[in-house]
Protein backbone atom coordinates (compact mmCIF):
# COMPACT_ATOMS: atom_id res chain seq x y z
CA UNK A 1 0.00 0.00 0.00
CA UNK A 2 1.60 3.47 -0.85
CA UNK A 3 2.20 5.83 1.62
CA UNK A 4 0.36 8.58 0.83
CA UNK A 5 -2.84 6.55 0.96
CA UNK A 6 -3.94 7.51 4.27
CA UNK A 7 -6.14 9.76 6.43
CA UNK A 8 -4.88 13.18 5.39
CA UNK A 9 -5.93 15.58 4.15
CA UNK A 10 -3.48 17.22 2.18
CA UNK A 11 -2.69 15.19 -0.96
CA UNK A 12 0.96 13.52 -0.45
CA UNK A 13 2.94 13.09 2.67
CA UNK A 14 5.39 10.43 1.79
CA UNK A 15 8.30 8.72 3.58
CA UNK A 16 11.42 10.83 3.14
CA UNK A 17 13.67 13.11 5.21
CA UNK A 18 12.93 12.10 8.69
CA UNK A 19 13.38 16.19 9.38
CA UNK A 20 11.14 17.06 7.26
CA UNK A 21 7.33 16.72 8.96
CA UNK A 22 6.78 17.34 12.78
CA UNK A 23 3.10 15.64 13.75
CA UNK A 24 0.90 16.77 16.83
CA UNK A 25 -1.57 15.12 18.17
CA UNK A 26 -4.71 16.40 19.58
CA UNK A 27 -8.73 16.35 20.27
CA UNK A 28 -10.81 17.83 16.78
CA UNK A 29 -11.70 20.74 19.16
CA UNK A 30 -8.76 22.08 19.81
CA UNK A 31 -7.55 21.28 16.13
CA UNK A 32 -10.35 23.48 15.06
CA UNK A 33 -8.92 26.25 17.85
CA UNK A 34 -5.63 26.80 16.29
CA UNK A 35 -7.26 27.01 13.11
CA UNK A 36 -9.43 29.96 14.44
CA UNK A 37 -6.73 31.63 15.53
CA UNK A 38 -4.08 30.80 13.40
CA UNK A 39 -1.28 30.01 15.60
CA UNK A 40 -0.49 27.55 18.54
CA UNK A 41 -0.88 28.17 22.16
CA UNK A 42 2.17 27.24 24.37
CA UNK A 43 1.89 25.25 27.44
CA UNK A 44 3.24 26.15 30.86
CA UNK A 45 6.44 23.53 31.97
CA UNK A 46 4.23 22.44 34.75
CA UNK A 47 1.05 21.32 32.62
CA UNK A 48 2.95 18.77 30.72
CA UNK A 49 2.61 15.25 31.31
CA UNK A 50 5.64 14.54 32.98
CA UNK A 51 5.35 14.80 36.99
CA UNK A 52 9.10 15.49 36.63
CA UNK A 53 8.85 18.45 34.80
CA UNK A 54 6.42 20.05 36.70
CA UNK A 55 7.85 19.50 40.58
CA UNK A 56 9.21 21.89 42.71
CA UNK A 57 13.15 21.83 42.61
CA UNK A 58 15.33 22.18 45.34
CA UNK A 59 18.99 23.78 45.31
CA UNK A 60 21.61 21.71 45.68
CA UNK A 61 24.86 24.32 46.65
CA UNK A 62 28.25 22.75 45.38
CA UNK A 63 31.11 24.20 46.15
CA UNK A 64 35.05 22.70 44.94
CA UNK A 65 38.62 23.05 45.85
CA UNK A 66 42.36 22.37 43.32
CA UNK A 67 43.32 21.04 47.12
CA UNK A 68 41.97 17.36 48.48
CA UNK A 69 42.68 18.64 51.80
CA UNK A 70 40.31 21.71 51.90
CA UNK A 71 36.84 21.29 53.19
CA UNK A 72 33.78 22.25 51.04
CA UNK A 73 32.33 25.37 52.15
CA UNK A 74 29.14 25.46 54.06
CA UNK A 75 26.19 27.74 51.80
CA UNK A 76 23.65 29.96 54.48
CA UNK A 77 20.39 29.71 53.72
CA UNK A 78 20.13 33.00 52.90
CA UNK A 79 22.45 32.77 49.88
CA UNK A 80 20.68 29.59 48.71
CA UNK A 81 17.33 30.15 49.37
CA UNK A 82 17.27 32.86 46.35
CA UNK A 83 18.34 31.12 43.32
CA UNK A 84 16.20 28.67 44.55
CA UNK A 85 12.97 31.13 44.22
CA UNK A 86 14.61 32.19 40.89
CA UNK A 87 15.35 28.92 39.52
CA UNK A 88 11.65 27.75 40.48
CA UNK A 89 9.95 31.32 39.08
CA UNK A 90 11.64 30.65 36.12
CA UNK A 91 10.61 27.30 35.12
CA UNK A 92 7.19 28.21 35.74
CA UNK A 93 7.30 30.84 32.93
CA UNK A 94 9.04 28.28 30.58
CA UNK A 95 6.33 27.91 27.76
CA UNK A 96 6.38 24.51 25.52
CA UNK A 97 4.97 23.25 22.17
CA UNK A 98 5.32 19.86 22.15
CA UNK A 99 5.90 17.58 18.48
CA UNK A 100 6.32 13.98 17.33
CA UNK A 101 8.67 12.86 14.55
CA UNK A 102 9.11 10.73 11.64
CA UNK A 103 11.07 7.46 12.26
CA UNK A 104 12.48 5.51 9.62
CA UNK A 105 14.64 2.98 11.72
CA UNK A 106 14.42 -0.51 10.72
CA UNK A 107 14.85 -0.09 6.55
CA UNK A 108 12.02 -2.14 4.75
CA UNK A 109 9.85 -3.53 7.13
CA UNK A 110 9.19 0.38 8.35
CA UNK A 111 6.92 0.78 5.72
CA UNK A 112 4.93 -2.21 7.44
CA UNK A 113 4.75 -0.20 10.52
CA UNK A 114 2.03 2.77 11.27
CA UNK A 115 4.80 3.75 14.17
CA UNK A 116 7.36 5.03 11.66
CA UNK A 117 5.29 7.57 10.76
CA UNK A 118 4.53 10.60 13.35
CA UNK A 119 0.80 10.77 13.03
CA UNK A 120 0.66 6.89 13.46
CA UNK A 121 0.85 6.64 17.01
CA UNK A 122 -1.19 4.20 18.56
CA UNK A 123 -0.08 4.77 21.89
CA UNK A 124 -0.37 8.94 21.07
CA UNK A 125 -3.42 8.65 19.40
CA UNK A 126 -4.56 7.32 22.60
CA UNK A 127 -2.88 9.80 25.31
CA UNK A 128 -3.33 12.88 23.30
CA UNK A 129 -6.08 12.29 20.75
CA UNK A 130 -8.96 10.94 22.70
CA UNK A 131 -8.61 7.70 22.49
CA UNK A 132 -8.32 7.88 18.79
CA UNK A 133 -10.85 9.86 18.14
CA UNK A 134 -9.39 13.16 17.32
CA UNK A 135 -6.86 14.41 14.99
CA UNK A 136 -2.81 14.98 14.16
CA UNK A 137 -1.89 17.86 12.45
CA UNK A 138 1.25 18.09 10.48
CA UNK A 139 3.59 20.62 9.85
CA UNK A 140 5.91 21.45 7.68
CA UNK A 141 9.24 21.97 10.07
CA UNK A 142 11.10 24.34 8.06
CA UNK A 143 8.53 26.70 8.13
CA UNK A 144 7.07 26.30 11.80
CA UNK A 145 10.91 27.16 12.48
CA UNK A 146 11.07 30.04 9.99
CA UNK A 147 7.56 31.50 12.10
CA UNK A 148 9.01 31.14 15.92
CA UNK A 149 12.49 33.25 14.23
CA UNK A 150 10.04 35.98 13.03
CA UNK A 151 7.96 35.66 16.38
CA UNK A 152 10.39 35.52 19.08
CA UNK A 153 13.94 36.10 17.78
CA UNK A 154 16.28 34.04 17.05
CA UNK A 155 17.87 33.47 20.50
CA UNK A 156 14.87 33.58 22.19
CA UNK A 157 13.66 29.83 22.07
CA UNK A 158 15.15 26.67 21.66
CA UNK A 159 13.72 24.36 19.05
CA UNK A 160 15.28 20.56 19.36
CA UNK A 161 14.69 16.80 19.64
CA UNK A 162 14.31 15.64 23.43
CA UNK A 163 16.97 13.22 24.41
CA UNK A 164 15.80 9.76 26.28
CA UNK A 165 17.58 7.86 29.22
CA UNK A 166 16.86 4.90 30.83
CA UNK A 167 17.40 4.76 34.58
CA UNK A 168 19.07 7.88 36.65
CA UNK A 169 19.31 11.19 33.94
CA UNK A 170 22.51 13.01 34.71
CA UNK A 171 21.49 16.05 32.65
CA UNK A 172 18.31 16.59 34.77
CA UNK A 173 19.88 15.72 38.44
CA UNK A 174 22.59 18.81 37.17
CA UNK A 175 19.76 21.26 36.52
CA UNK A 176 19.90 21.89 40.08
CA UNK A 177 23.05 21.65 41.34
CA UNK A 178 24.56 24.97 41.66
CA UNK A 179 28.36 26.17 42.05
CA UNK A 180 28.25 28.49 44.32
CA UNK A 181 32.37 29.14 43.74
CA UNK A 182 31.51 30.49 40.72
CA UNK A 183 28.02 31.61 40.68
CA UNK A 184 26.76 32.70 37.59
CA UNK A 185 23.43 31.50 37.72
CA UNK A 186 21.92 33.10 33.90
CA UNK A 187 24.53 30.91 32.49
CA UNK A 188 23.87 28.15 34.40
CA UNK A 189 20.01 28.58 33.67
CA UNK A 190 20.93 28.85 30.15
CA UNK A 191 22.76 25.98 29.19
CA UNK A 192 22.41 23.22 32.51
CA UNK A 193 18.44 24.31 33.34
CA UNK A 194 17.27 24.37 30.06
CA UNK A 195 19.48 21.35 28.63
CA UNK A 196 17.39 19.48 31.38
CA UNK A 197 13.61 20.30 29.71
CA UNK A 198 15.18 18.47 27.01
CA UNK A 199 15.95 15.27 28.79
CA UNK A 200 13.78 12.51 29.95
CA UNK A 201 13.48 9.16 31.04
CA UNK A 202 13.30 6.28 28.77
CA UNK A 203 9.71 5.48 29.55
CA UNK A 204 8.45 8.66 26.75
CA UNK A 205 11.12 7.33 24.53
CA UNK A 206 8.35 6.21 21.99
CA UNK A 207 6.45 10.09 21.70
CA UNK A 208 10.30 10.59 19.75
CA UNK A 209 9.64 14.36 20.59
CA UNK A 210 10.40 17.51 19.35
CA UNK A 211 9.89 20.69 21.29
CA UNK A 212 10.10 24.35 21.19
CA UNK A 213 10.55 26.23 23.99
CA UNK A 214 10.86 29.74 25.46
CA UNK A 215 12.88 29.47 28.75
CA UNK A 216 11.83 32.10 30.42
CA UNK A 217 9.00 34.50 29.88
CA UNK A 218 7.30 36.71 31.49
CA UNK A 219 3.63 36.61 29.48
CA UNK A 220 0.98 34.17 31.12
CA UNK A 221 0.22 33.46 27.26
CA UNK A 222 1.93 32.20 24.33
CA UNK A 223 1.69 32.09 20.86
CA UNK A 224 3.08 30.69 17.75
CA UNK A 225 1.68 31.71 14.38
CA UNK A 226 1.83 29.12 12.06
CA UNK A 227 0.59 31.00 8.55
CA UNK A 228 1.03 28.15 6.16
CA UNK A 229 3.11 25.90 8.23
CA UNK A 230 0.37 23.19 8.51
CA UNK A 231 0.47 20.93 5.47
CA UNK A 232 -1.88 17.81 6.65
CA UNK A 233 -4.50 16.72 9.01
CA UNK A 234 -4.37 12.49 9.85
CA UNK A 235 -7.76 11.58 11.33
CA UNK A 236 -7.71 8.87 14.53
CA UNK A 237 -8.45 5.40 13.94
CA UNK A 238 -11.51 6.07 15.95
CA UNK A 239 -12.84 8.94 14.26
CA UNK A 240 -16.42 9.34 14.31
CA UNK A 241 -17.90 10.19 11.29
CA UNK A 242 -20.79 12.73 12.17
CA UNK A 243 -17.75 14.73 13.15
CA UNK A 244 -16.52 14.94 9.29
CA UNK A 245 -17.77 18.25 8.93
CA UNK A 246 -15.95 19.85 11.38
CA UNK A 247 -12.98 17.89 10.08
CA UNK A 248 -13.69 19.35 6.54
CA UNK A 249 -14.08 23.13 7.98
CA UNK A 250 -10.68 22.59 9.68
CA UNK A 251 -9.17 21.33 6.67
CA UNK A 252 -10.57 24.23 4.85
CA UNK A 253 -9.35 26.92 7.36
CA UNK A 254 -5.41 25.51 6.93
CA UNK A 255 -5.75 25.16 3.07
CA UNK A 256 -5.08 21.26 3.05
CA UNK A 257 -8.30 19.80 2.39
CA UNK A 258 -8.14 16.99 -0.19
CA UNK A 259 -10.80 14.03 0.30
CA UNK A 260 -9.12 11.71 -2.20
CA UNK A 261 -7.12 10.44 0.71
CA UNK A 262 -9.18 8.11 2.11
CA UNK A 263 -7.40 5.24 4.73
CA UNK A 264 -7.53 4.23 8.03
CA UNK A 265 -4.91 2.14 10.68
CA UNK A 266 -5.62 -1.31 11.56
CA UNK A 267 -3.02 -2.65 13.63
CA UNK A 268 -0.43 -0.71 12.82
CA UNK A 269 -0.91 -0.98 8.85
CA UNK A 270 -2.44 1.62 6.50
CA UNK A 271 -6.21 0.14 4.83
CA UNK A 272 -8.42 1.57 2.49
CA UNK A 273 -11.37 3.27 4.56
CA UNK A 274 -15.04 2.07 3.92
CA UNK A 275 -16.33 5.29 2.56
CA UNK A 276 -16.96 6.02 -0.77
CA UNK A 277 -17.29 9.49 -3.19
CA UNK A 278 -20.37 10.49 -3.19
CA UNK A 279 -20.12 13.33 -5.53
CA UNK A 280 -19.77 16.98 -5.23
CA UNK A 281 -16.77 16.18 -2.63
CA UNK A 282 -19.00 14.81 -0.55
CA UNK A 283 -18.35 10.17 0.78
CA UNK A 284 -20.32 8.18 2.41
CA UNK A 285 -20.27 4.24 4.05
CA UNK A 286 -20.30 1.42 1.91
CA UNK A 287 -23.68 -0.77 3.23
CA UNK A 288 -22.97 -4.20 4.59
CA UNK A 289 -24.03 -5.94 1.14
CA UNK A 290 -20.86 -3.77 -0.83
CA UNK A 291 -18.67 -4.68 2.02
CA UNK A 292 -19.11 -8.37 1.63
CA UNK A 293 -18.88 -8.01 -1.66
CA UNK A 294 -15.77 -6.54 -2.13
CA UNK A 295 -16.35 -3.46 -3.47
CA UNK A 296 -15.14 -0.98 -1.41
CA UNK A 297 -11.76 0.41 -1.94
CA UNK A 298 -12.50 0.23 -5.85
CA UNK A 299 -11.87 4.20 -6.29
CA UNK A 300 -8.29 4.11 -4.91
CA UNK A 301 -5.05 2.47 -6.92
CA UNK A 302 -3.09 0.68 -4.72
Amino acid sequence: MAWDLHPIFGRCLPAGDPEALLFRYSSLEQGAAVALRKSLLLSPLWAMNDPNEAAFQQVHPITGSDHPDVSPRHIERDEWLPIRKDLNQRRRNTRIASFTQDAFEGGDTSAARADSRGYARQTMWSHYAELGQGICLVFDRSKLMDAAVATWGRGAFVGDEVRYYPGFNWEFAEMSMIDFDNLDFDRHYGTKVVRSMFSKNADWAVEREFRLLIPDTPTITSTLPIADAVVGMALGPKFPLFKMPTAIAVAEAFGILDNTAHAFLDSGVIMLAPWKPLGGGAFGLYDDEELWAGEWGNDVDD
